[in-house]
């Protein structure tokens, strides 16, 4: 049960191969010599590498600006499907309210303003909810009626914003 071990058998050494005679290897080339950069190219080669990274910043940010005016153009249309911005017909103008107004009673209180808003994709904190409110319910009654509603959406139109 003995483990013998088997040496390996030497391979023949070959000699590398030579220029003119037995044992004289040829020579390596020398390496190429590296002329440093002057002081113009080392600020050219940097200036090159901002330049790059301008042009790509400054395309990146076209870009952002293109993806951002659409994604305001979307809400804009969404705002105008909800709430009937667009309209100026009366009756059309109802409709919207109508929609908006989930329990029918006429008049619309901030959760039902509040559930509209947030179809348009808009986040709104209760302090700009009282802030809308404050500003158009003339009445102080806390909800609106179908006249205030049409001096907001008015005023959307006029400014952009409520």
């Amino acid at each position: 049960m003995g483990h013998q071990l088997k040496m390996a058998e030497e391979a023949p050494v070959t000699e590398p191969p030579t220029e003119g005679g037995e044992g004289s290897p040829l020579p390596l080339p020398p390496p190429p010599a590296a002329k440093p950069l002057s002081l113009m190219e080392q600020l050219e080669a940097m200036s090159m590498g901002a330049k790059t990274s301008v042009e790509a910043s400054t395309a990146a940010s076209a870009d952002l600006t293109k993806k951002a005016t659409r994604q305001r153009r979307k809400s804009r249309d969404l705002e105008q499907t909800v709430f009937g911005m667009h309209l100026t017909d009366q009756a059309e103008l109802k409709k919207k309210f109508d929609a908006i107004d989930v329990d029918g009673n006429g008049t619309l209180e901030k959760h039902e303003l509040k559930a509209a808003l947030q179809a348009t994709g808009r986040t709104v904190t209760d302090k700009k909810l009282t802030e809308i409110f404050n500003k158009y319910d003339n009445d102080k009654n806390g909800t609106f009626d179908f006249k205030e509603f049409c001096t907001m959406i008015k005023d959307w139109n006029d400014n952009g914003d409520i």
